[in-house]
């Protein structure tokens, strides 16, 4: 990487709030509320920088106030997350398609109890007249990285555990998650796969509130903007910079510059680079 991009990404990280849009220079163009955000959906070419981006989110969603926990699945199987492993506010770390899986079940029977224990509070006001006795649960962040690799993986067969079942189980999660803190986030190459009937389903787009476009070198096409942002001209604003990408929340969208971590598992990992990975993490 060069050393403008290990610079920014440095700084940012040791930044206090969630500075991560900003212009070429490194400059500060705007805020990007990613730990306020219900659900997000992030979308990028090869080597574009959605997996570092993840890692730079998680590493400061970590060293926030408040509680949160996190749960980070790669959907390749490549284990991108590994270095996640372990670490406090970390419930785990899933890798390949069945972990991920069980990670998205799990997830959603989660969610499922805090929405019962919700309603009983609320059952319980209603006939008292009192205010709710309900203590507001821990945020709860379930990513999944490489999404179209898992999805694909997923049995197409009717019943549990098929790909209908798995893409309701998003759907509910996206429309009733934030009710109770259980938040959601998609990444992926591509938006959709027409040839396979797959992808991304209109509901769970339309909960996707924050959309990234994290790009490589040749970008995005407008198929693939339309597919993501039901935005033809989305495309031509998007970045050829390596490492660059538009964020967009609502009307507003603005370019930015992909933060960098690298992942100190890897093999092809520098000695520098993994050594300032490793310090990053351990900063907490």
């Amino acid at each position: 990487m060069d050393g403008d991009r290990i610079k920014l990404g440095r700084a940012l990280v040791r930044a206090a709030g969630p500075l991560v849009v900003v212009d070429h220079k490194g400059d500060l163009v705007a805020t990007w509320p990613y730990r306020d955000i219900p659900h997000a959906a992030v979308c990028g070419a090869t080597g574009g920088g959605k997996t570092s981006m993840l890692r730079f989110i998680a590493v400061d969603l970590l060293r926030s106030p408040g509680h949160r926990a996190l749960v980070l699945a790669d959907g390749k199987g490549g284990n991108s997350f590994m270095a996640f492993q372990g670490l406090p506010g970390v419930l785990g770390v899933a890798n390949g398609q069945e972990q991920v899986t069980d990670v998205i079940v799990e997830t959603h029977r989660e969610m499922r109890r805090r929405l019962d224990t919700l309603d009983r509070a609320r059952q319980q006001a209603h006939a008292s007249r009192q205010r709710p006795t309900y203590a507001t649960p821990t945020e709860l962040h379930c990513w999944v990285d490489e999404y179209m690799a898992w999805i694909l993986q997923v049995p197409d067969k009717r019943g549990v555990g098929g790909r209908r079942h798995m893409l309701r189980l998003l759907v509910e999660m996206g429309l009733l998650g934030r009710e109770v803190n259980v938040r959601m986030l998609l990444a992926m190459q591509r938006p959709d796969a027409k040839s396979v009937d797959v992808g991304l389903p209109g509901p769970l787009k339309a909960q996707l509130k924050c959309r990234i476009a994290a790009t490589g070198v040749m970008g995005m096409d407008s198929l693939e903007a339309r597919m993501l942002f039901d935005d033809d001209s989305y495309a031509n604003k998007v970045p050829s910079r390596t490492g660059g990408g538009l964020v967009k929340i609502g009307r507003h969208e603005v370019p930015f510059v992909v933060p960098w971590i690298a992942d100190p598992t890897a093999p092809d990992t520098s000695d520098a680079d993994r050594a300032a990975a490793w310090r990053v993490l351990e900063r907490r």
